[in-house]
């Protein structure tokens, strides 16, 4: 009997063992999934981040969020953002990388990834990027890997979050950027950069909504 028992107790634990080995990717914890993911992607980042420079036009530098051209040569990669839809809840399927001089944020790069090969889709937004910056150092709790940029296109507004659990699920607090904050405190004045539930954030877009319908604005808390 004790044998059996023993014998039964191996073959369960190399079932175990090999079942661990059978995971799929998608089954992996998300930051596993975004190591894998990004490190390609920063990686053609990097590649194609001096040809991008390159083709700015002379004295428009400040429009892509630098001082001067001698900055491109300590131009490095910040933590790459899944881009989000807030509507649909499911990724628009870019990334966006910052381009980081001297510890600050100056631009992002929008990348894609088609048929397994990253793709370079625009390069902008200085003020996105900065503002970025700014919820990296203040108001994420440690120094994030990745985060994602949740869009309400609706709405044209952008929210922030750090650190996901899932690569493909919108789930925990969001942030309120600056276009956001902006958009929402004409109804709720309580509004700030604390992160929300994504559905308490949804609550607050369709009372937005419904009071512009009726052309009310700061009504107060209930």
């Amino acid at each position: 009997m004790t044998f059996k028992f023993n014998q039964m107790f191996k073959v369960f634990v190399l079932f175990c063992f090999l079942f661990s080995l059978s995971v799929p990717f998608f089954a992996q914890p998300a930051p596993v999934q975004v190591r894998s993911l990004t490190k390609a992607m920063v990686r053609f980042a990097r590649g194609e981040l001096p040809r991008i420079l390159e083709h700015i036009p002379m004295d428009r530098e400040e429009r892509y969020g630098f001082n001067n051209r001698d900055e491109f040569k300590r131009a490095g990669m910040g933590i790459p953002y899944q881009e989000f839809s807030l509507e649909d809840e499911i990724p628009t399927g870019y990334w966006r990388v910052p381009v980081i001089v001297d510890g600050e944020n100056r631009a992002l790069l929008r990348l894609k990834e088609v048929n397994g090969q990253w793709t370079f889709s625009g390069f902008g937004a200085a003020r996105l990027a900065r503002e970025l910056g700014f919820f990296e150092t203040n108001i994420a709790k440690t120094r994030p890997t990745w985060g994602r940029i949740v869009r309400d296109f609706s709405m044209q507004c952008d929210y922030v979050q750090f650190e996901p659990k899932s690569l493909t699920r919108l789930e925990g607090s969001l942030h309120p950027m600056e276009s956001a904050a902006r958009i929402l405190l004409r109804t709720f004045p309580q509004i700030d950069s604390r992160g929300y539930p994504v559905d308490e954030i949804k609550q607050f877009r369709a009372r937005h909504k419904r009071l512009m319908r009726t052309g009310e604005e700061n009504p107060g808390q209930d």
